[in-house]
């Protein structure tokens, strides 16, 4: 997580009224300040390497492409947050991050087989596919879940890959 949090504050983020050094408000800042650091890490790791690194981040701004993947942040495991995913995926795609996706099957919450068969349906065609959980969510693999729907699993990816 590279952007500025206040996990008890009622906007789960600094307030967008804070003002920082230079009279700049924060809600000018929110996303900059993320972008700094992705483009930070990714000089560092390159300088330290001499090879492209693989970086994450889901604060971004203009020009982040050039430093790594994106993902949506966390979601919740349930329909409607994955109905949300493809127009937020599609946008960011169009605004040229093309390496983006949603964490697969819900960051909070634990979702039923037949939602998590959707995601994994839908995660399949994401430039960036993520199975993320939160500690306190059931494990999440696919086998662990009814063999019903581990067939769908299996017939789907096999047609995916041929």
């Amino acid at each position: 997580m590279n952007e500025p949090s206040v996990f008890n504050g009622p906007e789960i983020s600094m307030h967008k009224h804070n003002i920082h050094y230079g009279g700049w408000e924060h809600r000018d800042v929110h996303n900059v300040y993320g972008f700094y650091q992705f483009l930070a890490t990714s000089q560092a790791l390159t300088a330290r390497d001499n090879k492209r690194p693989f970086v994450l981040s889901r604060a971004f701004f203009a020009g982040s492409q050039r430093h790594g993947a994106i993902w949506t942040g966390d979601n919740t495991a349930d329909f409607s947050h994955l109905k949300a995913s493809v127009p937020m995926l599609l946008s960011v795609g169009v605004a040229g991050l093309a390496f983006a996706g949603a964490d697969v099957g819900g960051f909070f919450g634990n979702p039923n087989p037949e939602l998590f068969t959707r995601w994994y349906e839908l995660g399949a065609f994401q430039p960036f596919f993520r199975g993320h959980a939160h500690l306190d969510t059931r494990r999440r693999e696919p086998w662990l879940f009814v063999r019903f729907f581990f067939f769908f699993f299996f017939v789907f990816f096999f047609f995916l890959h041929i």
